[in-house]
């Protein structure tokens, strides 16, 4: 027997997580004070730039560019990338992570 009421869906994660340009800019500058990030210290401050000068906005889920070294790529990210001094500012929810 059929119901004749309408299911009803809602997103497992009711609201998208949204990180605003302050609080990204502020998260940069303390992975710059990282031994760690030495090696990407000039893609971050292209990173940082970009918020800073509103060049990127918000960072939301969906939304990726790819930085090497120091430079905004116009193509996704490939294994050879790696050893080029790459880093990609994914979405989001890997934001809010441990890395960039």
């Amino acid at each position: 027997m059929a119901s004749s009421s309408q299911l009803k869906f809602s997103s497992a994660c009711p609201r998208s997580l949204v990180i605003d340009p302050k609080t990204r800019i502020e998260h940069l500058k303390t992975l710059l004070l990282e031994q760690y990030w030495q090696f990407q210290s000039v893609s971050i401050e292209k990173l940082i730039h970009m918020y800073e000068t509103g060049e990127l906005g918000p960072l939301t889920p969906g939304k990726t560019i790819y930085i090497r070294n120091g430079e905004l790529l116009d193509r996704e990210f490939r294994l050879d990338d790696i050893s080029e001094g790459f880093i990609s500012a994914n979405d989001a929810e890997s934001a809010a992570g441990n890395g960039l």
